[in-house]
């Protein structure tokens, strides 16, 4: 019984060392944002621009040497993530891009959805979006860059989504 009762106060205090010392969530994270309720790490040579206000309101990072942007936005739907993503999809089409493939992934351990564009016939700018849906709020992020530059950047955007943490 002696044993029993010393076991059961070692892993109470372990488990109370591990919940003490863990890091709080967004501890390590260079970007967090109040107003949508998430946090981030991105690689150096980005900045935060100011938040975008308007109809749908949106934060954005951007590296200050290129033309390389991220727009992040949430967005109270109500749809589904394959409905929201055909939306966006649809959006894009609408203004002159050119989609392809979807793929799946994970941001956080929800199911996300993503693809690449292209604007119109001169392929100047390429994008990558990834949405994903989450406790009724639908997320989209909006990658763009020069053609010239995308490979070299988008890499910056997998490493921000595998450090993405919600609030």
């Amino acid at each position: 019984m002696g044993v029993l009762i010393v076991g059961a106060l070692f892993g109470t205090g372990a488990l109370l060392w591990f919940w003490a010392t863990r890091p709080a969530i967004c501890d390590d994270a260079n970007v967090r944002s109040e107003r949508f309720g998430y946090c981030i790490t991105a690689p150096p040579g980005w900045s935060l621009a100011e938040p975008i206000a308007g109809q749908i309101p949106a934060d954005q990072l951007f590296r200050p040497e290129g033309d390389t942007t991220l727009m992040i936005q949430a967005i109270e739907t109500g749809r589904d993530l394959p409905a929201f993503a055909d939306d966006v999809r649809r959006l894009q089409t609408d203004n002159g891009l050119d989609t392809v493939e979807m793929r799946t992934l994970t941001v956080a351990g929800v199911d996300a959805l993503e693809w690449d564009a292209t604007l119109g016939s001169s392929g100047a700018i390429r994008a990558r979006t990834v949405v994903f849906e989450r406790d009724g709020v639908a997320w989209r992020l909006q990658f763009a860059d020069s053609a010239k530059a995308f490979d070299a950047h988008v890499g910056d955007l997998a490493r921000m989504l595998r450090s993405w943490q919600f609030r």
